[in-house]
């Protein structure tokens, strides 16, 4: 087994938390048995939070999480893409540490071990509900799960499913410690909110007069590196002309994930759950949006790829309203989880 660490920040924040308990640690840190929710949000950037100053995008539920909780506001993840993010968010190791990293290496290895193997141990039903390839059990991110759903249904972008058959976990081990992990797809491109969120950003004419945005994307002003997925990677663009709506259809997004958390909170609610919950929610990663003269994708590890939103709830109420301004990674949830 990899040894862990916590970065400074995350140390840091951790002795604060562990001043304000009464008990002894246990297995799930200062909280035994509490029903661990992780909610994974892809192409997420962190500076896209209602709560942190970015006005013009709406996000009340994930808004009344960090009221609930602490929100991490420099938070970073380990890659700017999927696999080796959320597999550093799941072992608490860094790519180079965990292996996963795409390549001749794209898959995590057994000797790594996962959170779930971590709460399995310890007696907690552990569920995960996917909808995206390198999250599956054939990439070994299945590791210490009892239940793990892939769900590739309308190109992946399906919330709601992912939602519901996490709320029908929740439900059937309500009475028993568990894990669950949801991972929503919705926010990555091409960006096609559903129709209740289709346009709610956007009220002019993608297809006015103007430059094809397509022939502008497939030009050396686009600085994106691969050149074979430059040839179709923006197919879902073509007759647009205004840079400005993939923009605000990427926001539209961005509600729409919150809008599957606020029915995920409501869920565990219902359940009598919600109180005695830790949940975390964070991004794997962030995405460009025309910032490096990148446009659309997370190819490149700058700020806008790499900064992500991190919200932890923690049961009881511990730490309501707080913000942390410290620097942060995802992979140090893990460490901090289990103090």
């Amino acid at each position: 087994m990899t040894r862990l660490s916590l970065s400074g920040g995350a140390l840091l924040f951790f002795l604060i938390l562990a001043g304000c308990a009464e008990q002894e640690s246990a297995p799930i840190g200062l909280f035994p048995d509490a029903p661990v929710i992780v909610l994974g949000l892809d192409t997420f950037r962190g500076d896209h939070l209602h709560a942190g100053g970015k006005k013009d995008i709406r996000t009340p539920h994930l808004d009344d999480l960090a009221a609930d909780g602490v929100r991490f506001a420099r938070c970073q993840s380990t890659a700017p893409w999927t696999a080796p993010a959320f597999a550093s968010l799941l072992t608490g190791l860094t790519p180079y540490r965990h292996g996963y990293v795409g390549g001749r290496y794209l898959r995590l290895g057994e000797e790594s071990t996962t959170l779930a193997e971590y709460l399995r141990d310890e007696d907690y039903a552990t569920g995960a509900v996917v909808s995206i390839d390198w999250l599956t059990v054939d990439y070994g991110m299945g590791q210490g799960f009892d239940e793990h759903t892939f769900m590739r249904t309308n190109k992946r972008k399906n919330g709601h499913l992912i939602t519901d058959r996490g709320l029908g976990f929740a439900r059937a081990n309500a009475d028993h410690p568990f894990l669950l992990f949801l991972h929503y797809f919705d926010a990555h491109a091409p960006y096609t909110p559903p129709p209740s969120f289709d346009r709610m950003y956007y009220k002019g004419d993608p297809a006015g007069p103007g430059e094809p945005l397509v022939d502008f994307l497939k030009s050396p002003r686009n600085q994106l590196l691969n050149e074979a997925n430059r040839a179709h990677m923006y197919d879902w663009l073509e007759g647009v002309t205004d840079p400005e709506f993939p923009i605000r259809q990427y926001a539209a997004g961005i509600s729409y994930v919150d809008h599957e958390v606020g029915r995920v909170v409501a869920g565990l609610k219902a359940a009598g759950l919600y109180d005695q919950a830790l949940i975390i929610v964070v991004g794997d990663h962030g995405e460009h949006l025309g910032e490096h003269d990148l446009y659309y994708t997370h190819a490149l590890p700058w700020q806008e790829a790499v900064h992500v939103p991190l919200i932890i709830k923690w049961p009881e109420g511990r730490l309501a309203g707080a913000r942390e301004e410290l620097p942060f990674a995802s992979l140090d949830v893990l460490p901090t989880v289990f103090g």
